[in-house]
């Protein structure tokens, strides 16, 4: 997003969103691709006036909910009816003006400290694969199933997009979560930009036009300066030519792909695409097919069974992404908090950010001053079948028009913010939805290790077939950029092999 307010230019994540930078000194891929493209391995964030405001906001939009939570002011709205309508900061003192049950309080807190640990064998990975998260949780550890609950949203929305009862447990341990033995643990000693989790003005775009830059220079206006690289204009004239090392086909969609001639002997692969109006089609060694597999097993016309099987066991749940620009947060500044979680109505988690530090073209961070709200919406429809779940978010998400929305974000807002101040027809400048119909890849039980002694359909996708390989980031259970940019990497090298 995008969007002027009061002369201040804001930007919000649409999708893809926090970062991690490797170490300087890392000789993996990622490490390589910074070094080549000028990514910083070290950023600054906004200086916070403390005169001003001592609202203590995360840098990114996730970790003020959940994992570090302790570090940031994150309030709880249990709604306008409660004797305390808001609590903030509840874990400082361990849940205990929360006026839940005694007993689900004690199940979250052992949760959130997780020191039991219930598996005893030597592969504890395919063990938490052979189950769902809510059962490792209810089953294995004995939690109250409003533990559960309380989990489904912060899974839905960081990268499961449905509830914990057909959610890998092992997912789980990817996304650090307790009874994993891999559970992200608060640390006071650093600071939040050690913390690893970092987020540019736009998402992850940061990352991506740094390396289209480097592919292409004269594909953004400007010279090779981190806030040119960030802001400027794209010059689309410059990404599809001939002379060009690599080029970028715009307004073109492959619709029909396929080797030439029987797979096994073939030496070429045929790509027909519709650009403008018009279908073409090329000749290829060897193709990648990097788009998500939901699309990609639907243009390949000549996938093998296995692999047209394996498809079948991936599947894909829904978010939506709504920024809402602000002309200031004064009423959160009342209200003490950056971030919110909420137990009823629209949406279930908001966040503000702590900008970046990009030179000149910062944005402010002061309560009189716009910034971005933004609100991660989950579709939780636990006790249906995996592929039910997702089916049933995305008809919600794309069945309400952009007013409904409107609506119900401006009523939840009212609701929240209003006795601190809010007043929707002044205050919001504008709002923005990105409707993220496949959002995440939502791994079953079974997905990365496999079950009943059969190969995972992860990892049968991965071997591809002749000169057509798979190289995007659901085949590693966990989408991300850096994982995007791993099975990228690894799929081009195999087919590298066939040139």
């Amino acid at each position: 997003m995008n969007l002027k307010s009061m002369a201040h230019k804001l930007y919000g994540p649409q999708g893809s969103n926090d970062f991690g930078p490797p170490n300087k000194d890392d000789k993996g891929l990622i490490a390589e691709i910074y070094h080549a493209t000028g990514l910083p391995f070290d950023y600054k964030f906004v200086k916070q006036d403390p005169k001003k405001t001592k609202i203590k906001a995360p840098i990114e939009n996730y970790y003020g909910v959940y994992w570090d939570e302790e570090r940031f002011d994150t309030g709880y709205f249990l709604g306008r009816e409660a004797k305390k309508p808001w609590i903030i900061n509840p874990r400082a003192d361990k849940l205990s003006r929360l006026p839940w049950p005694d007993d689900i309080k004690a199940d979250l807190n052992r949760a959130f400290e997780d020191l039991e640990d219930k598996y005893q064998g030597d592969n504890i990975d395919r063990w938490l694969d052979s189950m769902s998260y809510k059962d490792l949780l209810e089953k294995v550890y004995g939690y109250n199933p409003a533990v559960t609950k309380y989990f489904d949203p912060i899974i839905a929305i960081s990268m499961g997009g449905v509830g914990c009862d057909v959610y890998s447990a092992y997912s789980a341990r990817e996304l650090e979560m307790p009874c994993t033995r891999a559970r992200y643990v608060y640390d006071s000693s650093i600071n939040e930009v050690e913390m690893g989790a970092l987020s540019f003005p736009g998402g992850n775009t940061g990352s991506f036009r740094h390396i289209v830059k480097y592919l292409i220079p004269e594909s953004i206006t400007g010279g090779k300066k981190f806030e040119d690289i960030l802001f400027n204009s794209i010059n689309f004239k410059a990404l599809d030519r001939p002379s060009n090392p690599i080029s970028i086909r715009l307004n073109s969609t492959a619709i029909d792909i396929r080797h030439a001639g029987a797979i096994d002997t073939s030496k070429h692969v045929i790509v027909t695409y519709e650009e403008n109006g018009l279908v073409k089609r090329i000749k290829a060694k060897t193709v990648v097919s990097a788009i998500g597999g939901w699309v990609g097993k639907h243009i390949i016309k000549d996938l093998p069974p296995t692999i047209t099987d394996a498809y079948k066991e991936f599947h894909h749940s829904p978010i939506l992404v709504v920024n809402v620009a602000v002309r200031h947060w004064r009423f959160l500044n009342e209200l003490g908090i950056s971030s919110a979680r909420w137990f009823e109505g629209f949406g279930n988690f908001f966040s503000i950010r702590r900008p970046m530090d990009t030179g000149k073209k910062n944005q402010p961070f002061e309560p009189d001053k716009p910034a971005v709200m933004t609100f991660y919406v989950p579709f939780n429809n636990p006790g249906h079948p995996i592929s039910v779940q997702g089916t049933m978010g995305r008809a919600e998400l794309l069945s309400k028009s952009y007013s409904d929305y409107e609506k119900e974000i401006v009523e939840q807002m009212t609701l929240m913010f209003s006795d601190y101040g809010f007043n929707a027809r002044r205050d919001i400048a504008g709002i923005v939805l990105n409707r993220w119909g496949h959002a995440y890849i939502s791994p079953q039980p079974g997905f990365h290790f496999g079950k009943d002694g059969k190969e995972s359909p992860k990892e049968i996708v991965k071997k591809g077939y002749n000169r057509i390989q798979f190289g995007h980031s659901e085949l590693s259970g966990y989408m991300s950029h850096t994982n995007a940019l791993t099975e990228g990497s690894r799929a081009a090298l195999a087919a590298m092999e066939l040139l």
